[in-house]
């Protein structure tokens, strides 16, 4: 095929025409997309277009011709011969593209979609590619769950995934991807637990699969990442529970296995791993020592910024975090302070800008953070009024992720605190009233309901 050359001649965009043409010209020979005609020369056509969209990150255009494909080809299962390879390219297009866009609650139909036509594939082709693309496809599938505040389907969908896995599967440590793949569902299943306010729940999944990584980590990449996921996954959870000695030991876990040779090239793992040692310094009172963490997670990050968008959001999640650590230092740093977080708020503005493979929800959780310590150090430096500016969209984000979300009542409650000093400051005295009270039911709530989330609000209160 013609955009198959142009393809690999790294003519993309040439690529994507001849393909859109070849769509065209098979569509006026076979007619629209009915199973009856077998018309597979659209099918493949389509298939080749969405692989290329993927490929330069047009994924909404991708979605759209990937699924009409993948509609037709699963009719086909079982009555044309020969459709199983190009079904499961389809498959894989789809679940490309789902995972380059915003979640949707049309996506939540077609995540499911996808997971209900890999379930269709014939017993011959369920290797070990089959489990790697089931999971895959339930991790998009909650993904989209969790993003519209759906937990407990989330929960039973993960479940159900990790609940028939030595059946469907095999033994859990058979082989390291084997592990690596269950530790990534055991991972988001305790995300969702946590996201519910089950804490000490959530921390279960994590020690059981660190006993299952562990063997393959030290002889396995992706085991070895999973390692360091699962370590640092415990820190936020245990600082929750007020248990700060522990948290700071899994934070310290995580550093020594990211300075192993086997991952010097892990940029955002290192970043990541850095960061979260930050926060534990925090907790454990250790400003410094924070500091010195949080400057290690930005600059191990500035230097290919340009080469991955995120490597660019962990850059301004790290520059976040250090403009809130130089202000907790009290060495008189409110300017530089003020830089890091002017720095944080343009490193993800243009990732936003921009076209790229990354996670939407990621991208966006950290626009919130750089404008909320943007909104902080403004304040700190004089500029009330500009402060006041950025609140909004942080509470509002807060409030309504909250509502399913009960692990960012923390987060929700020191932007409601500032938010009352701000519009004080500013004469808003009308809106301050109003936050303070929405501030003042949530503590009495979370005192009666969730007492250790009581403890990690009055804990962030006395940090700042």
């Amino acid at each position: 095929m013609i955009s198959v050359h142009h393809f690999k001649s790294s003519h993309v965009q040439d690529a994507i025409r001849a393909a859109r043409n070849a769509v065209i010209h098979s569509r006026a020979q076979e007619g629209p997309l009915h199973w009856k005609k077998t018309p597979m020369k659209t099918l493949r056509a389509l298939n080749v277009l969405s692989t290329l969209l993927c490929t330069t990150h047009q994924f909404d255009d991708a979605l759209r011709e990937g699924y009409e494909a993948l509609q037709t080809f699963d009719s086909l299962v079982g009555v044309a011969p020969g459709v199983i390879y190009s079904y499961q390219s389809c498959i894989r297009n789809v679940m490309t593209a789902l995972e380059g866009i915003a979640a949707s609650k049309t996506n939540i139909s077609k995540s499911a979609n996808v997971i209900r036509c890999l379930r269709k594939l014939p017993a011959e082709n369920r290797n070990d590619d089959f489990r790697s693309d089931m999971v895959r496809a339930t991790l998009i599938y909650t993904a989209n769950l969790e993003s519209h505040g759906d937990l407990r389907e989330a929960s039973n969908v993960l479940q159900e995934l990790l609940g028939k896995w030595e059946e469907t599967y095999g033994p859990l440590d058979k082989d390291a991807k084997t592990a690596s793949e269950y530790a990534k569902c055991l991972r988001t299943y305790s995300d969702i637990l946590s996201y519910q306010g089950n804490t000490e729940e959530a921390l279960q999944p994590l020690v059981k699969e660190i006993d299952i990584c562990k063997p393959y980590s030290s002889i396995n990449l992706e085991a070895a990442i999973q390692m360091v996921l699962l370590s640092t996954s415990q820190h936020p959870l245990l600082s929750t529970l007020s248990r700060y000695p522990e948290s700071l030991e899994t934070a310290k876990v995580a550093v020594d296995l990211v300075r192993k040779p086997a991952l010097v090239k892990e940029i955002v793992l290192i970043s990541w791993s850095m960061q979260v040692l930050a926060g534990a310094h925090i907790v454990n009172g250790n400003t410094h020592k924070a500091l010195g963490a949080a400057k290690e997670a930005a600059e191990v990050c500035r230097p290919l910024k340009q080469s991955n968008h995120i490597i660019r959001i962990f850059l301004s999640l790290s520059l976040s975090l250090l403009s809130g650590i130089l202000r907790l230092a009290d060495l008189g740093n409110d300017r530089e302070s003020l830089t890091c977080a002017q720095e944080a708020t343009n490193e993800i503005l243009e990732v936003k800008s921009q076209l790229g493979l990354y996670p939407i929800q990621l991208r966006d959780v950290a626009h919130i953070i750089a404008s909320s310590t943007v909104s902080v150090r403004l304040f700190a430096n004089g500029d009330h009024k500009k402060a006041a500016e950025l609140i909004p969209e942080v509470v509002a984000y807060y409030q309504n992720r909250s509502r399913t979300h009960i692990s960012s009542s923390v987060d929700l409650a020191t932007t409601l605190h500032f938010a009352g000093v701000v519009y004080c400051a500013i004469g808003r005295h009308d809106g301050g009233i109003a936050v303070a009270t929405e501030l003042s039911e949530m503590k009495k709530r979370l005192a009666t309901t969730l007492p250790s989330f009581s403890h990690a609000v009055e804990k962030e209160f006395n940090c700042q």
